[in-house]
């Protein structure tokens, strides 16, 4: 059986993060043991502990904490070890791949290669004047090729790790266009494709912040220490939401009741959330700190801006922060010039292509394009109609470019009101996700149950986008 967190590799990388195979996560049984003739209403809060939670969570900490240990103790050697700078790169690159291997066994042969040839095509091609481009469009062609001619279970346990180094090979090839950095040694280059703090889980850093990683003014302190534990704490906190209570707070007991769509969609959040603080850990672990300096941001996720969101745009951006990062640069601002729209889909799709072929990701994903974009234009317009702080983003409580800021009782209602709606599409979208199914649907099953809710959400935004035409 796989493990826990193997299960959650799995789903994390398949959908931005979101889903996959998640029925070895736990037995739907597993109660049974204990409890032959069990109702959740009648399981007290310690027995459900002892019957779901424990096994779930160790089974997910004889993996977590070993990589944990070893980002640590790489950091240790990187910071007391006086060795050169290409050793401290085969080792990176080196205890990266024994992780990797640990995970995908022999698959790791995929990487590897797409690695090598990747870095012989970089060395001989990286100052020809369209390399950038057609190494970028060859890489996801690569991946989407893949989807089709490798066997679907294997390709599925390797896909998020090609996904990753696909990310850092078109950052690296675009940085390297753009004369940002100056072309990586062989040990370089392999030490940052296999980082031992990213190789799996992840987050996609760039070249730079890698080796910001060798910096000797790096310090090991109580801030860090306070922030590795917190990240631990706040990943299993997630993790046992997600596995065990949101089902028993809610039980799925009635298909009709109101509040399911909501609490089966948090509980797919709450697992993405266990997967980026896990990742966050690692990173801090390995000695990426400061964040800030990498992604312009203290969070690599913020589940308050997604649970309390203002707009679905603020979600898009709290949701995995590296990646809305690497989208925004690596796919956004080059297709910017073709129009807003154009760049929207064009992000959406090129995310859709990166997290695999997918009936459920791709209407997820596509929807939300469509959703961001309408709520943009909707509320800009509202904005300047009123010269009021409407906007996607706040405009905070001192705004002087608007005559009714959020500090007007209105302007919060209505800001309250898109709140609630915002809540109500990520609801609807993560609605969608089945964390403990695992059969591949067909097309129209895949969307069996935004039928059963006479595709509502889609409604409400096309009504939006009415709106939004009849506003000058």
């Amino acid at each position: 059986m796989l493990s826990s967190i193997d299960s959650y590799r799995q789903m994390e990388y398949d959908y931005d993060y979101f889903h996959d195979d998640l029925t070895d996560l736990l037995d739907p049984n597993a109660l049974d043991d204990y409890y032959p003739d069990y109702s959740l209403e009648s399981v007290s809060f310690l027995e459900y502990t002892r019957a779901c939670l424990q096994p779930t969570l160790y089974d997910v900490c004889t993996t977590y904490f070993p990589v944990l240990c070893i980002c640590f103790l790489f950091h240790c050697f990187n910071k007391f070890v006086r060795r050169k700078f290409s050793w401290k790169h085969f080792f990176s690159g080196f205890i990266g791949i024994g992780i990797l291997y640990s995970y995908v066994q022999n698959l790791i042969v995929h990487p590897i290669a797409l690695a090598s040839v990747s870095y012989v095509i970089i060395l001989f091609t990286s100052r020809q004047k369209y390399t950038s481009f057609f190494f970028t469009i060859s890489l996801l062609c690569y991946l989407t090729l893949c989807e089709f001619v490798c066997e679907g279970l294997s390709w599925a346990r390797v896909r998020n790790v090609q996904m990753l180094i696909v990310m850092k090979l078109i950052s690296l090839i675009s940085n390297l266009h753009d004369k940002r950095i100056q072309l990586p040694s062989f040990t370089e280059f392999f030490g940052y494709l296999f980082c031992v703090g990213n190789c799996i889980f992840g987050p996609w850093i760039d070249f730079s912040s890698y080796m910001d990683l060798f910096r000797p003014t790096r310090k090991l302190n109580v801030t860090v220490a306070v922030r590795l534990v917190t990240s631990v704490l706040k990943s299993l906190f997630f993790f046992s939401l997600s596995m065990c209570y949101i089902e028993w707070i809610w039980p799925e007991t009635n298909e009709k009741d109101p509040w399911l769509m909501y609490f089966k969609a948090l509980e797919f959040r709450t697992s993405h959330y266990f997967i980026m603080f896990m990742c966050e850990s690692f990173s801090v672990a390995i000695g990426h700190d400061r964040l800030d300096d990498s992604f312009n941001s203290k969070y690599m996720t913020k589940p308050s801006s997604i649970e309390f969101p203002r707009s679905l745009v603020e979600v898009v951006i709290f949701w995995n922060v590296p990646m809305h990062v690497w989208l925004k640069t690596y796919v956004f601002r080059p297709l910017s010039k073709y129009g807003r729209f154009v760049a929207v889909i064009g992000t959406f799709f090129i995310s859709s292509l990166l997290h695999g072929l997918n009936y459920q990701l791709s209407g997820i994903l596509l929807s939300l394009a469509i959703y961001t974009y309408v709520e943009y234009v909707f509320r800009s317009k509202l904005s300047r109609k009123f010269d009021a702080c409407l906007l996607s983003k706040s405009c905070g409580m001192n705004c002087k470019t608007h005559r009714h800021t959020e500090k007007k009782i209105p302007v919060r209602l209505l800001n309250l009101g898109f709140s609630i709606l915002a809540l109500y599409h990520l609801s609807y979208l993560g609605f969608l996700i089945d964390l403990r199914n695992d059969q591949k649907l067909e097309f129209f099953e895949s969307f069996k149950k935004w039928k059963d809710e006479a595709f509502s959400s889609h409604f409400v935004v096309l009504i939006t986008y009415g709106l939004s035409l009849l506003l000058c």
